[in-house]
């Protein structure tokens, strides 16, 4: 349907005007003095409409009584459409003067539409959002702990270079360092000549100070870790069987939510998070082609030859493609049996 352009319009005695906003039809005799103001039942509705240029139920209301009375009809401002009885004008004097009369009304919308949007944004905060999120924070927490830790061993291996040697996770360092003293890891190491300097009790307490922040850090991914888990368990069961919570999570926030993870095809979920080393692949065919993605940190690609990988990461993309169809159209829980398949597929 095209939007309606300047009509011809009966002579001003003979016509009434309307002029609608969200919160009420206005109708106008000849001379645009106020004749009546309607109020709209749902302004959140009417702004859609207006919006979209449609009619509203007021202002067909309007247009059929005043067709019952002989007079003809315009209206100020433009429709998609355009019924037999009705004319439309775009005159600026007219709608200067429509415009004067809903001046209070006018402002009374601006509130309406400040409440309207508040809702439409709270509304809009989805659990793709939360999952997106919290996903990335525990990458960027990822990141910030994998800097920290170096900086604490080495700052810790001044004083006691034995524990950092002894302990290689990174967790059950921090742990040991702050929960026994120098001479009781000694002793566990049995370690008799020790190579790390005698500091002054302040300096130990600033190590051990830095390293309770960073171990912080560790819980608090842990913390989120476990909320994901939660949020993939209601919102994507299906991808969280097949590819797991962690990397379930991290596939959404690549795709940028569930509906469009649902809509990529296998290949491109195959290479979701690889998209440089693509690029690079792409400007210089000399650098070899990526073979997996996000997909790189499920235990059936790690575990796998570094030949097979590809292969690997394949399948199960196949598999999730299908899992997030299903989480995005609320079918029925399927992931165990897609699992299974998968690994039927790679014990051939």
């Amino acid at each position: 349907m095209e939007n309606s352009s300047e009509t011809p319009v009966a002579t001003p005695k003979e016509a009434v005007f309307i002029y609608s906003i969200p919160t009420a039809v206005f109708v106008f005799d000849g001379n645009i003095r106020l004749v009546q103001k309607i109020k709209i039942a749902s302004p959140e509705a009417a702004i859609t409409a207006l919006t979209r240029n449609e009619w509203l139920p007021e202002e067909t209301a309007v247009i059929k009584k005043a067709r019952s009375e002989g007079k003809s009809v315009v209206v100020l401002g433009a429709k998609t459409g355009k019924p037999a009885d009705a004319a439309f004008s775009q005159d600026i004097k007219k709608l200067e003067a429509a415009t004067s009369a809903a001046a209070e009304e006018i402002a009374r919308l601006r509130d309406i539409v400040i409440g309207f949007t508040k809702r439409a944004v709270a509304e809009s905060v989805t659990d793709d959002n939360l999952i997106i999120q919290s996903s990335s924070a525990i990458s960027e927490l990822n990141k910030a702990a994998s800097i920290l830790i170096k900086r604490v061993r080495e700052w810790y291996e001044l004083y006691c270079p034995e524990a950092s040697r002894q302990v290689g996770s990174h967790e059950e360092f921090l742990n040991a360092i702050l929960c026994k003293s120098k001479d009781e890891l000694l002793k566990e190491f049995r370690v008799k000549d020790a190579m790390g300097a005698n500091l002054e009790k302040a300096d130990i307490r600033m190590i051990l100070s830095f390293a309770t922040e960073v171990n912080a850090l560790y819980e608090m991914r842990k913390g989120i870790a476990e909320y994901v888990n939660n949020l993939m368990e209601k919102h994507a069961p299906n991808v969280a069987a097949v590819a797991g919570p962690s990397t379930g999570a991290e596939l959404i926030a690549e795709a940028g939510s569930l509906q469009r993870l649902a809509m990529l095809p296998s290949s491109t979920i195959q290479l979701l998070g690889a998209e440089q080393e693509l690029f690079k692949h792409l400007k210089d065919k000399k650098q070899r082609p990526p073979k997996v993605g996000v997909l790189h940190s499920h235990p059936l690609v790690t575990s796998a030859s570094r030949d097979k990988q590809g292969r690997v990461a394949k399948i199960l993309a196949d598999k999730i493609s299908i899992a997030s169809r299903v989480d995005f159209f609320k079918g029925a829980f399927a992931g165990d049996r897609l699992l299974e398949e998968v690994k039927a597929r790679l014990a051939k």
